[in-house]
Order: structure tokens, then sequence, then C-alpha cells
């Protein structure tokens, strides 16, 4: 009697294959891990906006002759874009590790490299005292992001230092953003300065399309005068001797227009997309905790926008 009861204490209760299959798929769908490409090729598209402004923004700065400007410019740039490629890596490593299933410590400590890498190479930007401090006493961070031991807490451990890299960057598209309007009329002058007498060409087609519009005007109300109808056709005469001159160099005016236009809001809109991937970033912890797809449709839209400009930009 004694060895029945031994046995009947050691016995497992028996679990059918249909429970056991029901508790590996619950535990395969607690441990899923949200898809995250979307924000990553979203943040690829801000990566390319900032690699359009590198090349452009100089330039647009030495048609205006400002050479040195544009050497001090093209050294920051530079370091920006480096910054830009340290969070498109960041952020492909996060879609990385959330395709491989990975949550655990490991995780956290991919997490902690990749964040470490990116101030890196902010701390060697030419950055404001206050900026330079800032990132500074984010490296605090990189030790908890490693020790946090599964996936969402390292992200949530790392959310104050990409808010506080987003925080920089804005502060840099603005800066970047208000640049071009004070440089496009210098750039636009300096095309009329070409030859001695553009201006004066210039001024003399201006005052020939003023005539014309106050003739259309009186020929509107006495479309049957003579006399107007000749001085209007001498007057187009006149205006047609300018076109192999004047119309090519209206022509490359409001070129520079458009393609400054362009960068401003190429600049704006990526500031705006910056602004939107730090808040998609600050939300991310809770979307891996609950296995949700981050909400990145603001992103995406703003990533369509901002391809749409460089690629306007390309064929220019």
């Amino acid at each position: 009697m004694k060895s029945i009861n031994v046995v009947r204490r050691c016995e497992r209760p028996r679990v059918g294959p249909r429970l056991l299959l029901a508790a590996m798929l619950l535990l395969l769908a607690g441990c899923a891990l949200p898809d995250l490409k979307p924000f990553a090729e979203s943040t690829a598209r801000i990566h390319a906006a900032v690699m359009k402004t590198e090349v452009d923004l100089p330039a647009l700065l030495r048609e205006a002759g400002k050479a040195d400007d544009a050497a001090r410019l093209e050294t920051h740039l530079a370091v920006r874009t480096q910054a830009m490629n340290g969070v498109l890596r960041y952020t492909e490593s996060l879609a990385h590790i959330a395709q491989a299933g990975q949550s655990g410590a490991a995780s956290a400590g991919k997490v902690g490299d990749s964040l470490n890498g990116l101030l890196g190479v902010l701390k060697a930007a030419p950055l404001s005292s206050e900026a330079l401090s800032t990132v500074t006493l984010a490296y605090g961070y990189i030790a908890q992001v490693r020790a946090a031991g599964a996936f969402a807490k390292a992200v949530e451990q790392a959310d104050p230092v990409v808010q506080t890299i987003a925080g920089i960057l804005d502060k840099d598209f603005k800066a970047l953003e208000e640049l071009v309007p004070q440089v496009r009329p210098t750039v636009q002058r300096r095309v009329m300065e070409r030859s001695a007498d553009i201006v004066e060409l210039k001024d003399y087609r201006e005052q020939l399309e003023k005539l014309r519009r106050q003739l259309e005007k009186q020929l509107a109300q006495s479309p049957g005068n003579a006399a107007l109808v000749k001085q209007a056709q001498d007057l187009g005469m006149l205006i047609d001797q300018t076109r192999d001159r004047y119309e090519p160099l209206l022509a490359e005016q409001r070129e520079i227009a458009v393609r400054a236009r362009t960068l401003t809001l190429l600049m704006s809109k990526t500031r705006q997309a910056v602004t939107e991937w730090a808040l998609v970033h600050g939300n991310l912890a809770s979307d891996v905790k609950a296995g949700t797809r981050p909400n990145v449709t603001v992103l995406l839209s703003l990533a369509a926008q901002i391809q749409g400009l460089t690629d306007a930009g390309a064929t220019r």
C-alpha cells in the first residue's frame, strides 16, 4: 500500500495533444515581436533626404559666391549625415532583432551597442556646448539599456536618448531651413551681374511689358482703334527682339527659385519626419510589449513626400 502511494505521488497529469498544441501556440503568440520593417524603411527615406541636402545646399551657397561658408557647411553636413547614418543603423537593428524574434537579454545588448555607436558619432560632431553636454550625459543610459534584460525594456530605456538626438536634429534642420531663403536672392542677383548690360536689359523688358499691359487694357475698351493696334504691333516686335537674351535669363531665375523652394520644403518635411520618427519610437516599447505593429501611417506619408521631393530635385 505504501509503495502504491509513492507511485501515485510521482505520477504527472496527462496532457492531451490538443491541449499541448494550444499551449505552444499561446507561448509563441506571447513571444511574437511586431514587424518594424516599415519603421526602418521610413527612416531610410529620411536618410536619403539628408544626403540630398548635403549636396544641394553647399552648391547653392557657392552659386551665391559664399565658397568659404559652403566649405564650412559641408564639414557640418558631413557630420550630420554620419549622425543620420547612426539613426538609420539603430532603426535597422531594431527591425532585424524583431524579425529574428529576439526578445531576451542578448537583444537588449544589441540595442545598447547601436545606441552607443550613435552617441559616438554625435559626440564627435561640432555641436554647441549645451548639445554636447546633453550627449555626454546620455552615455549614462547605455548601461541601463544593455542591462534591461528584454527587447521592449531596452527600447524603453533608450527612448530618452533618442528624444535628445531628435531634438538636436530638429534644431539643425530648422537652421538650415531658414538659411535657403536668405541665400536665394544673392544667387539670383549674381546671375544678373554676369553681364554689364543685363540689368539694363531686365529694366527695359519690364518697361515694355508694363506698356503692353496698358495697351491691352486700352484695346479691350477700344478694339477697333487702329492707332492702338499699330502701337501694340510695334511693341510686340520690340519685345521679340529681347527674347533671345532675356527669356533664358528669366528661365534661370525661375529655376533657382524653384530649386530653393524645393530644398526648403525638403528640409521642412525632413524636420517633421524626424519629429514623427521620435514619436513612433516613444510608443515602440508599449507596441513591442503588446505585440502590435507600430503606427507609422504619418511617418510613411512624410517619407513618401520626402521621396517625391528628392526625385524632383534629381530631375533638375
